[in-house]
């Protein structure tokens, strides 16, 4: 159970949530990223300590803090947990916070390491075509890990919790998603995901462009500095620039070379 311990305490977090936005970024070379944001309501706070503090208590042998007061270590200490303990299973996970939205993000190289993060509750196959089907169980989840029934409507009710679930790819084929536009779906509530999709490719429109553009660029002033070099050298008179091997600036009659450089060249 330790080794999913991250887990508990992203569902304890759930419960001091008012709104959480979750996206999934899947790539055809079989990486994946997940970002989820939870934005907490102070109110709350206490709601969550009392199921996230026991369970960090059990685990860790860590003091559940008194009131939402005095919380913001703990949720801190909570999330350092959680990345430390995904790292060591072998993931990239990184964590911030901006005021009272606290983002997480994990990353791995292939579909079946993800799997893994949803305990057998999450699913990804190959259809054969390049495209995958993806299947996540979230309510067989909160019922395996014991989130109440009665904080779930809760917080959808007297909490106003609000939930979105973004599921990034190439193409949308078919879903169970309550919106699609384009290449993503999307999904309010607590429920669970059911999509058939194409990935993402790494090298996407957006960077074509991006290298496109630098090579204009580039080419831009290769050709500015050809040419500089190719009018040659500013007048010693008026200081305009004369192509190079003439001899008298054709701006104002001057020699180009000073009365040394003629005789010493005669």
């Amino acid at each position: 159970m330790r080794e999913y311990r991250f887990l508990f305490l992203l569902f304890a977090f759930l419960l001091t949530a008012c709104r959480e936005q979750s996206d999934y970024y899947f790539y055809d070379d079989g990486s994946w990223r997940v970002k989820d944001a939870l934005t907490r309501d102070k109110a709350l706070l206490d709601i969550g300590l009392g199921v996230g503090g026991q369970i960090l208590g059990e685990e860790f042998g860590i003091e559940r803090p008194n009131s939402a007061l005095d919380s913001g270590h703990w949720i801190e200490l909570a999330y350092g947990l959680m990345t430390d303990e995904l790292k060591r299973q072998g993931y990239d996970a990184s964590w911030a916070n901006n005021g009272q939205t606290y983002t997480i993000q994990i990353e791995g190289y292939n579909y079946p390491q993800f799997c893994l993060l949803g305990r057998g509750l999450f699913v990804i196959d190959p259809m054969g075509d390049g495209s995958y089907h993806l299947y996540m169980d979230v309510n067989g989840m909160v019922a395996q890990f014991g989130i109440p029934e009665m904080a779930l409507s809760g917080l959808s009710g007297m909490f106003d919790y609000e939930r979105e679930v973004h599921l990034h790819a190439r193409k949308i084929i078919s879903s169970n998603a309550d919106e699609v536009h384009g290449g993503r779906a999307t999904w309010y509530g607590i429920r669970n995901l059911d999509v058939i999709f194409i990935p993402l490719s790494h090298f996407s429109l957006d960077g074509l462009l991006f290298v496109v553009a630098g090579l204009f660029v580039l080419t831009a002033v290769i050709s500015t500095v050809v040419s500089v070099v190719r009018r040659g050298s500013p007048c010693p008179e008026c200081g305009k620039r004369v192509r190079k091997g003439q001899e008298i600036c054709p701006y104002c009659g001057a020699y180009m070379a000073s009365y040394d450089d003629i005789t010493r060249d005669s």
